[in-house]
C-alpha cells in the first residue's frame, strides 16, 4: 500500500506571493496586514510584543533602503559634479593659454573639436568663439551614456598687445 502526501490546495499561497507591489509596498501598515493576513491563514497566533517587534523590523527595513537610495544618488551626484569641475578645468586652460598668447588669438578659434583623447570627459567636445572684438567664449560639452548632453561655458575679454 503506497500512502500519498495530501496536496496542498491551488489557493495556498507563500507569504512572498502575497506581498503588495509598487506603491503598496513601501506602505509599512500595507505590509503587516499582509503578514498579519498571512499569520493567519497558518493558524499561528502573534503576541503583541511580537506583533510590535515586527513593525520596528519592517520600519527598520524601510529607513536601510532609503539610505541606499540616498547613496546611489550621492554617487551620482558626484560624478557630475566631478565633470563638470573637468569641464571648468578645460576652458579655463584655454582661456589661460589665450591670455599667454595675445598676439595670435585667431588660432584658438575653434568648433566643436573633438578633446575627448585628453580628457576623462567622455564625449568632450570644445568650442571657442569670438563674440565682439576682443571677447571670447569657450564651450565645453560632453555626454554620458544614456544621458542628456552636457555643457559648461564660460567669456572672456582678452585684448592683444
Amino acid at each position: 500500500m503506497t500512502q500519498t502526501q495530501p496536496t496542498p490546495p491551488a489557493t495556498t499561497r507563500t507569504l512572498t506571493d502575497r506581498i503588495p507591489r509598487g506603491a503598496a509596498a513601501r506602505d509599512p501598515d500595507a505590509l503587516y496586514g499582509t503578514f498579519a493576513n498571512w499569520v493567519e491563514t497558518q493558524d499561528i497566533s502573534l503576541y503583541d510584543h511580537q506583533s510590535e517587534a515586527l513593525i520596528a523590523i519592517l520600519i527598520f527595513s524601510l529607513g536601510v533602503l532609503g539610505i541606499v537610495g540616498l547613496q546611489a544618488t550621492m554617487i551620482k551626484n558626484t560624478s557630475e559634479a566631478k565633470y563638470r569641475a573637468e569641464a571648468s578645468y578645460l576652458a579655463q586652460q584655454r582661456i589661460g593659454e589665450m591670455w599667454a598668447t595675445p598676439t595670435n588669438l585667431a588660432a584658438f578659434l575653434e568648433t566643436d573639436a573633438d578633446i575627448s583623447a585628453t580628457t576623462p570627459l567622455p564625449t568632450a567636445r570644445r568650442t571657442v568663439t569670438q563674440t565682439a572684438t576682443g571677447a571670447y567664449v569657450v564651450t565645453i560639452t560632453w555626454q554620458l551614456p544614456g544621458e542628456a548632453q552636457r555643457n559648461f561655458t564660460t567669456s572672456a575679454n582678452i585684448t592683444g598687445f
